[in-house]
C-alpha cells in the first residue's frame, strides 16, 4: 500500500502554510504598544435573576419611590 497516494495527507504547502502562522503569531503579540497593556478596561457585571414556580411575580416589581 503507498502511503503517498492517501487523499488523507496534508500537503507540503498547507503545512509550510501553518507553521509560518504558528510562528509569527506570538511576534505581533510584542507588536502592541506599551500604553495599549497599561489601559484597564471596565469590569464587566452581569445580574442573574430566577423566579421559581410559585413565586408571586407582582410582589417582586420595582415601584417609584
Amino acid at each position: 500500500m503507498n502511503f503517498l497516494s492517501q487523499s488523507w495527507l496534508i500537503n507540503r504547502r498547507h503545512t509550510l502554510r501553518a507553521l509560518g502562522t504558528c510562528i509569527s503569531l506570538p511576534m505581533l503579540e510584542c507588536m502592541t504598544p506599551l500604553r495599549a497593556a497599561e489601559a484597564e478596561a471596565t469590569p464587566r457585571r452581569s445580574a442573574f435573576i430566577y423566579l421559581a414556580n410559585g413565586v408571586h411575580s407582582p410582589n417582586y416589581q420595582i415601584t417609584q419611590s
